[in-house]
């Protein structure tokens, strides 16, 4: 289960080019901006804060910004009947296409207009802005009335022993125009002792 700003996506960093591609989470973007041209593919201008510490500008395909984080992958496993490797990202795929058909969507974000949680893409993120503690702040458009939404959300890791993994904690707030909290809601995830890929919880 991916939660709010969890996705991870990679660039190259301008500092060093001929490194290796940088791993940037979504709560690292800072703003995405669809570049006029082409319907499909349609490609998005997105300005993040890389590991350098700097704000760099990448270019990102529609597919890759909105469906790959939910399952696409290149990971290979070996076969036990054929001894071969094989691509495992169909079964991701797949599985993650039941998950949605279930109704466990990636990200939700609320929508003033609608004034419920919707599920989005990270394409309807215009803006994305850290706040000084774990409060990222989140420019939302909804797909579905098209509106601007603004939402609040942390991300927390939780241990409560030094001996447990922890949880992944992700809260969402829904503020009135007095900046008061009226809405809550988390999402709450053990961290498992073996990951599937590659990605960490954060």
């Amino acid at each position: 289960m991916y939660d709010v700003l969890r996705a991870s996506y990679r660039f190259h960093c301008p500092a060093a080019p001929d490194g290796p591609l940088r791993s940037v989470p979504l709560s690292r973007f800072r703003s995405i901006e669809r570049l006029p041209g082409a319907a499909h593919p349609a490609v998005y201008r997105v300005k993040y804060r890389c590991a350098c510490g700097d704000d760099h500008v990448g270019l990102v395909s529609h597919d890759d910004l909105d469906y790959r984080p939910i399952g696409a992958s290149e990971v290979e496993f070996t076969n036990l009947l054929t001894g071969q490797p094989e691509p495992a990202g169909m079964e991701l795929l797949e599985h993650a296409r039941l998950q949605v058909q279930r109704g466990n969507w990636p990200w939700r974000l609320y929508c003033c207009r609608e004034a419920k949680l919707k599920p989005v893409f990270p394409s309807c993120l215009s803006h994305v802005a850290p706040g000084e503690s774990e409060l990222v702040g989140v420019a939302m458009t909804c797909p579905g009335c098209g509106q601007l939404s603004l939402n609040v959300v942390t991300h927390s890791h939780l241990t409560l022993s030094p001996t447990d993994r922890g949880s992944a904690v992700a809260d969402i707030f829904r503020l009135n125009r007095q900046g008061k909290v009226v809405e809550h809601w988390d999402v709450i995830q053990d961290i498992p002792a073996h990951s599937r890929n590659g990605n960490g919880m954060f």
